[in-house]
């Protein structure tokens, strides 16, 4: 079984799919914040064991 998470920053005034097209769209140094992406990777991998990032057509693990 696997599951698919996906983090996307939404405003108050955006709908789920705005955000997602939003995130699309962006430049991924806009959304990089590596740092809080590394905690939650981290958090992620402990309740989950084996985890696999998928950023745009980058795949790391």
């Amino acid at each position: 079984m696997s599951y698919d998470l996906i983090f996307v920053p939404r405003g108050d005034d955006q709908s789920w799919e705005d955000a997602l097209e939003a995130a699309a769209e962006a430049d991924s140094d806009e959304r990089s914040r590596a740092e809080a992406w590394n905690r939650i990777v981290a958090a992620a991998r402990q309740v989950l064991g084996e985890v696999s990032v998928f950023e745009g057509a980058e795949t790391t693990s």
